[in-house]
């Protein structure tokens, strides 16, 4: 995060994101678009299938259970 020394303001720099149908590595360091904000997460597991959801977790404990876009922090 870029955070502007006049007024505060922070903003996520462009980076370039993997599209939420491509699958993460599990158990790295990501940063997951939810709802237009990134946020530290690692992906919990495998899934069974393609089509599945998948489970991630902040590093406050939170699980986010869903498809996002993502890259490497």
């Amino acid at each position: 995060m870029h955070t502007c020394p006049a007024c505060g303001h922070s903003s996520a720099p462009a980076v370039h994101l993997n599209t939420a149908g491509d699958l993460p590595p599990v158990d790295c360091p990501l940063l997951i678009s939810v709802n237009g904000e990134l946020f530290r997460a690692r992906r919990t597991g495998f899934i069974e299938g393609r089509d599945r959801q998948m489970e991630y977790e902040t590093p406050d404990g939170e699980k986010l259970l869903g498809r996002f876009e993502w890259t490497y922090p």
